[in-house]
């Protein structure tokens, strides 16, 4: 892929909203719960007075930034800038993230001991989808975060391509 085929303005607009994701899990979550964190030795910025800083949203806003900055990266690097592509990658996003939120709903005991074919995940999705609650404000969220990529996404694409 040549530089001059990246969306260097839905680049830029993804990347900062997934480092608004990554400093909002540093403010907000337990860096026990949170796995880059430790792997890339980031400081924990947690205060748990600060916590519910975000109401009703405060646990879902991580769904809409990673919907959101995921689809706009994606986009940002697809090599033919058209609303069909941009519709499909929000879809991808869509599925992907909804169906790591319906895994949720799978007994935490049995994710977490690895019982049957489920320790032939890594213990990171093991962890996740075990400890994890599905909310269907997550959902929400997903479907808001990658349907305001899209839109975005149409707004930023080069002006040159064929608008299909």
């Amino acid at each position: 892929m040549q530089i001059a085929t990246v969306n260097k303005t839905q680049l830029t607009i993804g990347g900062v909203f997934l480092l608004i994701g990554v400093l909002y899990y540093m403010l907000y979550r337990p860096p026990e719960q949170v796995l880059f964190i430790d792997a890339l030795q980031l400081p924990s910025l947690f205060d748990p007075e600060n916590r519910e800083i975000f109401g009703v949203l405060h646990n879902s806003l991580p769904s809409f930034i990673h919907g959101f900055s995921f689809t706009l990266l994606m986009c940002a690097l697809l090599p033919s800038q058209k609303k069909r592509s941009y519709f499909l990658v929000g879809i991808f996003w869509v599925v992907v993230n909804v169906a790591f939120e319906l895994l949720q709903l799978t007994p935490a005991g049995l994710v977490s001991t690895g019982s049957g074919n489920w320790n032939r995940f890594p213990a990171v999705i093991r962890d996740y989808i075990g400890y994890g609650v599905f909310d269907y404000l997550d959902v929400t969220l997903i479907l808001l975060g990658c349907m305001a990529a899209f839109g975005i996404a149409v707004l930023t694409m080069r002006r040159e391509s064929n608008e299909n």
